[in-house]
């Protein structure tokens, strides 16, 4: 039986908070389970039948500012571990809404489903996904499918993803414009925005009254590697930024078919690249002037 570095469900737990932009928190308990695996059955087993609540090692102070809880488990005994039990009794749910995945090795959500509703009181429980544990690494598809009801933003948009041929001059001109008024005018930077990287690259953008109100470019670095650039929004805090990053990993990943994306973000925004999955990977450089951080999102 093979010790797996990084569990299943931590996984795709990852990979859904790179989706949405969410916030992770891991249910760990005070008294750890043994890292043999017939002897962690026996222990889920016998707080099973004893219908145990194992002590947490902590809690999130409020749920308050949630409104939809993605909640992921392994398959234990054919429900979640009693440890998620501990955590949901500990919250109010009413209004909430919960997405449940369960990682299994055939056993599917078993009975999770039944036993979140009977705790969650005055919670909407979504359909469950159940995924086997040999697929986690490769379930993007299925766990985007899945997501995409409650994923959307609140402000509505839509994307056009266009090579450059494919641009209309309106739409080069007000992408051209956002870029500019961004990146020189209110950043104060003097630099060559046109810098021929616009003739291979892809162009994601939505629009609102007839402005570019977000946009990206992507374009192959190397081999294997896509490179996002050019990342702006003229709108901020109702989620356009993160729904317009999710949209360029999205065309990264189903158009240019690459393994990693590489980014050179600005520093001051490296915890919102940080939310998408991207991890530092280099020291802090200059670059017309600004500090910036090179990133990698891995697929």
């Amino acid at each position: 039986m093979k010790n797996l570095a990084k569990g299943n469900t931590e996984v795709v737990a990852e990979m859904i908070a790179a989706m949405t932009g969410g916030e992770l928190f891991q249910v760990e308990t005070v008294k750890p389970y043994a890292e043999d695996y017939h002897a962690c059955v026996k222990e889920a087993v016998s707080e099973l039948r004893a219908n145990a609540r194992p002590e947490l090692k902590r809690y999130l102070d409020t749920l308050h500012d949630y409104d939809t809880i993605v909640l992921g488990f392994p398959n234990w005994c054919g429900t979640m571990s009693m440890p998620m039990f501990s955590f949901l009794e500990h919250y109010d749910w009413d209004g909430k809404r919960i997405l449940p995945f369960c990682t299994n090795e055939g056993s599917g959500m078993g009975n999770s489903e039944r036993d979140i509703q009977k705790i969650c009181k005055g919670a909407k429980v979504e359909s469950g996904l159940s995924i086997h544990g040999a697929e986690a690494a490769d379930s993007y598809d299925r766990v985007e499918a899945w997501l995409s009801p409650w994923i959307t933003t609140e402000n509505g948009m839509t994307f056009e993803a266009k090579y450059f041929e494919e641009l209309t001059t309106t739409e080069l001109y007000e992408i051209l414009k956002t870029r500019s008024e961004i990146f020189v005018v209110e950043q104060n930077c003097v630099y060559q925005d046109l810098d021929d990287k616009d003739y291979e690259s892809l162009h994601v953008f939505s629009r609102e009254e007839n402005r570019v109100n977000a946009y990206l470019r992507v374009f192959y670095k190397e081999k294997h590697v896509a490179q996002i650039g050019r990342v702006v929004t003229l709108h901020h805090g109702i989620g356009l930024g993160g729904q317009l990053l999710r949209e360029g990993i999205r065309q990264a990943r189903e158009k240019f078919l690459v393994n990693q994306i590489y980014i050179e973000a600005q520093c001051y925004a490296t915890g919102y690249y940080e939310k998408a999955g991207f991890v530092p990977c280099s020291e802090e450089f200059m670059l017309d002037g600004i500090p910036h951080i090179e990133m990698l999102f891995t697929l």
